[in-house]
């Protein structure tokens, strides 16, 4: 099995990429992306920095917000640590979980009231679902959740009816709707694993017989994940900063203008 990148090929062995020698890949990586992940890891920097010393106790917007910008560090970093490494396919997984965080920062930083109140409502719903498919089932691991309830329980999570606020109306609500459009549909191939995406692992000869199975890795497109998803990173800092930063300011827009100069170096017109 080999994976695919620009120059000599790197080839795996039954390990993977758990085998001690997926360091040598890393290391290639980081030298040819080493000004890309230098500044990716000087943003997740300044995302922590941002983090307030002590939790606020109110308002519920204000800790919404950060519990929020928190997890989209946390897959910020999933996604950077796996582009690190080459495993591709996960990391559009967890990018992909970080769009989906930053929508909710950032349409919480717009409209903190509404967007509350939405996140509340879909809290209770998803709650209250769960419930019911716990007293519908008698599998062994619900047994101690299903005595648990009571009927205070499920009335507290009892909400009028209505459909769950869909990824493509945070998306609006967060005003990046072009980011759903342009990303979301070709990250979310990944993360449901769909048929005809499988067939790069496979070497095909001019009669269309599988002669080898290639180590599902395509490592030429890492430059691209990785600048866009430090562009989100950013995106989700620069809406947070008005709730959660200290008289401290942080260079949000001296790194779009890194992102937008290298996105631009790269497909050049």
């Amino acid at each position: 099995m080999t994976a695919q990148r620009t120059g000599d090929a790197f080839t795996f062995d039954l390990d993977g990429f758990l085998s001690p020698r997926c360091k040598t890949l890393e290391t290639a990586l980081e030298a040819q992306h080493r000004k890309s992940f230098t500044k990716a890891y000087e943003i997740n920097r300044d995302c922590h920095v941002l983090l307030p010393q002590n939790v606020p106790a109110d308002p519920d917007h204000l800790r919404c917000m950060l519990v929020f910008f928190i997890r989209a560090v946390e897959h910020y970093q999933a996604t950077v640590i796996l582009l690190h490494r080459g495993i591709i396919a996960p990391a559009k997984v967890t990018f992909r979980a970080l769009i989906e965080t930053v929508f909710k920062v950032r349409a919480l930083a717009l409209d903190p009231e509404s967007a509350l109140q939405t996140l509340k409502d879909e809290d209770a719903r998803e709650r209250s679902n769960f419930i019911k498919k716990i007293e519908k089932h008698d599998y062994g691991n619900l047994t101690m959740a299903k005595e648990s309830l009571s009927g205070d329980c499920v009335d507290e999570f009892s909400i009028p009816g209505g459909k769950r606020t869909s990824i493509e109306q945070w998306s609006e609500l967060a005003k990046m709707h072009q980011w759903y459009i342009e990303w979301y549909p070709l990250l979310s191939r990944s993360t449901h694993s769909q048929a005809g995406d499988l067939d790069t692992m496979f070497t095909i000869d001019h009669n269309r017989g599988i002669t080898s199975i290639n180590y599902p890795t395509i490592i030429d497109g890492i430059e691209l994940y990785l600048l866009n998803a430090m562009h989100c990173m950013v995106i989700a800092a620069a809406a947070a900063s008005h709730f959660l930063e200290s008289d401290r300011r942080r260079p949000w827009d001296e790194y779009f203008r890194f992102i937008k100069k290298s996105l631009s170096d790269l497909n050049p017109t």
